[in-house]
């Protein structure tokens, strides 16, 4: 409803409000947050493997990525920085 995308735009442009705070602290959004894979704790084997309640979850590790073996030999004809490019893509 328009209404209520102008209150939420209002509560995007002030992100100290009262109402940006209720959302903030609201336990669907904490039950709902998930924070980079690369924050989450390593799991030591051996371990009981229970975590806190409380405790942040956090995304999966993507898969690594595969790169062709054509593309990790220097081509001699061909461009110099095509592992690069396809890295940095």
């Amino acid at each position: 409803m328009p209404g209520e995308q102008k209150q939420f735009m209002k509560v995007l442009q002030d992100p100290t409000s009262e109402l940006a705070r209720q959302l903030l602290a609201s336990d669907e959004l904490e039950n709902d947050l998930r924070g980079p894979w690369w924050e989450a704790s390593v799991t030591v084997e051996g371990g009981t493997g229970s975590e806190p309640a409380s405790r942040r979850r956090h995304g999966l590790r993507p898969d690594a990525l595969r790169i062709p073996s054509m593309l990790v030999k220097p081509w001699p004809s061909g461009p110099s920085l095509t592992y690069n490019i396809c890295a940095i893509w």
